[in-house]
């Protein structure tokens, strides 16, 4: 561009706004997405096969498709860069199974070369590529370490409890802390973790109940759910034990006595006299049934629903004897079901199931009976699963050091993921939602301080949105949402069901984009020299630039004039 003046700058003319949906517009859009597919390197081959069909040279026609790309990309921000970054993603994912074979394994080694390959195809000479190369490789590294990720464990417990974003996406999980002490936003995000801790025991029964294909839906209350998953039991029991009659041999009374020692060796000296009772409680419940030398299914379960209530009233005791008899209580009947299981081979397979499931089952009522209004968190789950697995002795504690106690994984996966135990009850946040309340409305009104209004708006807008973006809508806005089975009775087309993607994933994507780090490596690298000279230029200029302008002087050699803010132009380069 030639210097048309040196002086007073010239008013500038407002260049008319470009057309969208135009011929221009769509072959933009193409070549963008053209750019993205080939990490940067679209306009050399098409200026390459422009140039052998054609009577221009490489260089003329490479340069011509770059001009209309910088004049799409100025006109229409948005979808070009938008185009070229969304379209390098496929490629990347693409590419990543061969740089994996190559031996480049690891999400950060993998956006470190997908970011040099692409600031290599994006310079404009070949002498630009080392740097450029070098610069891509390097924001590519920093936009995965910066891009939030979500891990396999929250992905699929975010199917079954609501999730925070800060749940969610655990890299973003100390900001929402931090964000839990503001006024609006704070309580909002209180209000979600709290939903997501009502889900728990839910979650928690569903997983017990796995090993009879059942599943409760998730927004029923906890303690329904606990009723119903009751009721369950009851009614596979009743399936299993339906027409079941045992022979009442030597060996199934060696094995019900050994039950029975083992409980009264948990009593100890202290509850003798209570153990001797529970053990002439199981002689009339289990012995004073036999009929004929035969133990009947019905008898079965009327000697199970005694045991339960007997095991209900020792465990409201604060006697830590009747503790120790109340879980004797429960071992039994835990242990009887098994026993018949193993004597019964009429429906032997569901009877197994339904012993698994309610074995699952036995802590978590447990913890239930300890929760206000049957919400249990985490961390009382895990308090009883403990309780339960002592009982077993060093094979129990064994379990529990190898993370394989009855409901264990699934309560620790859910204490990394929503904490364990409830969120603050947030008293303290809402006077401070009240102080902002009033002090906002005073603002308002009689702008007292040195708030002004329009300060005092803006915050109260701002608190707003904040609040927004933690209420059910926003979050799904935010992560992504996926459509339930079924909504009010109506189904849901399955088409309909599957996920889309929420503002947070889709900008990490863009963070992890090859063509992102490889376009800002374009402006990145020109900013280098630039920053290294600019403060000599200041220097002879005054320190009064307020911009530049360059041209070709007479001998044909490009010259750079520093535009003072005086109206002076004082040549730098």
């Amino acid at each position: 561009m030639a210097l048309k003046a040196v002086g007073q700058p010239q008013a500038a003319t407002t260049a008319p706004e470009a057309e969208r949906f135009t011929p221009e517009y769509f072959a933009g859009l193409g070549r963008s997405a053209a750019q993205g597919i080939t990490f940067g390197t679209a306009d050399e081959i098409e200026g390459f096969v422009r140039s052998l069909l054609g009577e221009k040279t490489y260089k003329q026609e490479r340069d011509k498709i770059r001009a209309g790309l910088e004049k799409f990309r100025s006109d229409f921000p948005v979808e070009a860069y938008g185009t070229e970054i969304a379209a390098s993603i496929p490629t990347m994912g693409g590419a990543a199974a061969g740089l994996a074979r190559l031996g480049v394994k690891g999400a950060m080694k993998q956006a470190g070369a997908g970011g040099a390959a692409y600031g290599a195809g994006a310079a404009e000479e070949m002498e630009d590529v080392p740097v450029s190369a070098a610069l891509g490789g390097a924001l590519g590294v920093g936009g995965e370490a910066l891009a939030p990720v979500v891990s396999r464990q929250a992905k699929a417990l975010g199917k079954k409890i609501p999730l925070t974003v800060g749940q969610y996406f655990p890299g973003m999980k100390r900001a929402e802390e931090a964000l839990t002490s503001m006024p609006f936003i704070g309580g909002g995000i209180r209000a979600q973790q709290e939903r997501g801790m009502k889900a728990f025991p839910v979650f928690m029964y569903n997983r017990a109940l796995k090993p009879l294909g059942v599943e409760l839906p998730k927004n029923t209350s906890p303690r329904l759910a606990f009723s119903k998953a009751r009721d369950i039991f009851n009614q596979k029991y009743k399936q299993a034990l339906n027409g079941v009659e045992i022979d009442a041999s030597d060996n199934l009374l060696d094995d019900l006595s050994s039950i029975v020692a083992s409980a009264k060796q948990s009593a100890g000296m202290a509850g003798e006299k209570k153990a001797a009772d529970f053990e002439n409680t199981v002689i009339q419940q289990v012995l004073g049934r036999v009929k004929d030398g035969k133990l009947t299914g019905e008898a079965i379960q009327d000697i199970q629903k005694k045991i339960g209530q007997e095991a209900t009233r020792f465990g409201k005791s604060t006697d830590p004897i009747d503790g120790k008899i109340a879980d004797a209580l429960t071992e039994l009947d835990v242990s009887m079901m098994d026993l018949i299981a193993k004597y019964s081979p009429a429906n032997k397979e569901l009877l197994q199931k339904t012993n698994r499931a309610y074995s699952q089952f036995v802590p978590l009522r447990a913890a239930q009976a300890k929760a206000t209004e049957g919400v249990f968190t985490p961390a009382q789950a895990m308090a009883a699963v403990r309780a339960e697995e002592r009982k077993a002795g060093a094979a129990g504690l064994g379990r529990l050091a190898a993370g394989e106690g009855r409901m264990q994984k699934p309560i620790e996966m859910a204490q990394r993921i929503i904490g364990p135990s409830l969120p603050d009850s947030g008293t303290a946040g809402r006077l401070l939602t009240g102080a902002a309340l009033y002090g906002g409305g005073g603002a308002l009104v009689g702008a007292p301080g040195d708030m002004s209004p329009e300060g005092a708006i803006l915050g109260l807008a701002g608190g707003m949105l904040g609040r927004g973006a933690t209420t059910r809508g926003g979050q799904a806005f935010l992560r992504g949402m996926r459509l339930p089975e079924s909504i009010k009775g109506v189904k849901v087309p399955p088409a309909m069901q599957k996920p889309t993607v929420g503002a947070i994933p889709a900008t990490a994507a863009g963070l992890r984009a090859p063509a992102t780090a490889g376009l800002l490596s374009q402006q990145v690298g020109p900013m280098i020299p630039q920053a290294q000279a600019s403060s000599l230029e200041d220097m002879a200029a005054g320190g009064n630039i307020v911009g530049y302008e360059s041209g070709v002087d007479a001998a044909g050699d490009p010259f750079t004039f520093a535009k003072m803010s005086d109206g002076r132009a004082v040549r730098v380069r």
